[in-house]
Parts: C-alpha cells; sequence; structure tokens
C-alpha cells in the first residue's frame, strides 16, 4: 500500500494548509487501505475567499484551509473506507460525493476537515447536486448511502 504524499497536492496549495490536514488525510488512508488522490482542482483544497468553506482562507490568504477533497480510486473501497474513516478520531467533517469525476471518469470523492464537531453528508448520483446531511435525516441518509453502494 503506498501512502499519500504531501507533493501529490497542488504545489501553491501546501503553504495555505493546515499541517493537520495532511496527518488526517494519512490517517483516513492508512486506517481504510484504500488508493486515494488529491483532487486535481487547486479550489478542492485552498478558496481564496470569505466563505464558510473550511476551504476558505479569506480573500487576502490569511488563514490556512482546514479541507482537503480526496478521490477514492477504486469504487469497491469506498464502503470501507466511509466506515474506516469514522474510526479516525481527527475527522471533523466528512462528505461523500458520488456525482464527481476524475480525469472524466465518474469517481467517488470524500471531503475530510477539522471542524469540532463530527459532521457527515453526501451528493448523490442526480443531475442536480443536493446535500443530504445525517443529523438533518439520518433515514434518508443512511438509505442514500445504501443506494449509492449497491451501485458501486
Amino acid at each position: 500500500m503506498s501512502k499519500l504524499q504531501k507533493n501529490e497536492w497542488p504545489a501553491l496549495a501546501i503553504p495555505k494548509m493546515e499541517p493537520e490536514v495532511f496527518e488526517l488525510c494519512y490517517a483516513v488512508r492508512d486506517v481504510s487501505g484504500a488508493p486515494m488522490v488529491p483532487s486535481p482542482d487547486p479550489e478542492a483544497h485552498v478558496r481564496y475567499t470569505d466563505g464558510n468553506s473550511l476551504h476558505c482562507i479569506g480573500l487576502d490568504g490569511s488563514k490556512k484551509s482546514e479541507a482537503t477533497d480526496l478521490f477514492i480510486l477504486n469504487a469497491i473501497d469506498v464502503p470501507n473506507v466511509w466506515v474506516q474513516a469514522q474510526r479516525v478520531k481527527a475527522l471533523g467533517g466528512f462528505g461523500i460525493y458520488f456525482d464527481t469525476k476524475l480525469a472524466g471518469k465518474t469517481t467517488t470523492m470524500i471531503h475530510v476537515d477539522l471542524r469540532n464537531r463530527r459532521t457527515l453528508w453526501l451528493c448523490p448520483s442526480e443531475k442536480k447536486r443536493r446535500y443530504v446531511y445525517y443529523n438533518a435525516d439520518p433515514v434518508l441518509f443512511m438509505n442514500l448511502l445504501a443506494k449509492e453502494f449497491s451501485k458501486l
């Protein structure tokens, strides 16, 4: 199993990210054993905006990103990544996106971040993106998660 390496992230994003984000990614990768790569999109790691996303570092870049996005390379690994990631104590937010593409191919992406409270969400594979949060509707969330897992 190859380990994630910091140099896999876009070079300009690395100094604008909290070091703990990389440690979080290494932990998720290690506990799951699944091959994954950082998104090639720099905004999946750092956004020069004042938004609410933990990717946002401010218009002046004065903050550091506390979030990143990774693609899971093998669809068969996706359910295990979801389950095993829950064991990582440092994991705050965990989103799983079934509507994303990597190099033109539908590939499941995960968002991980350092927020203080565990927050889970998913974006099902639908024409229009929607976010479904576990804490808002656990039954809907789990039903959609099972449906997406069955498609892999």
